[in-house]
């Protein structure tokens, strides 16, 4: 788990179970879905076209 991801969570420890869980779920999917594919991304293809 990154710090990042600590830190989220660490701020939402004041909510209760049930939204805690469906924003980490949200969380987690926003994380696969865009920040994952972005590290993946082949950079020198994509600075030179």
């Amino acid at each position: 788990m990154s710090v990042l991801q600590a830190q989220v969570i660490e701020s939402l420890n004041g909510l209760s179970d049930e939204n805690l869980s469906f924003l980490l779920n949200f969380f987690n999917i926003i994380w696969e879905k865009v920040v994952v594919p972005i590290r993946g991304l082949d950079w020198q293809r994509v600075k030179w076209g």
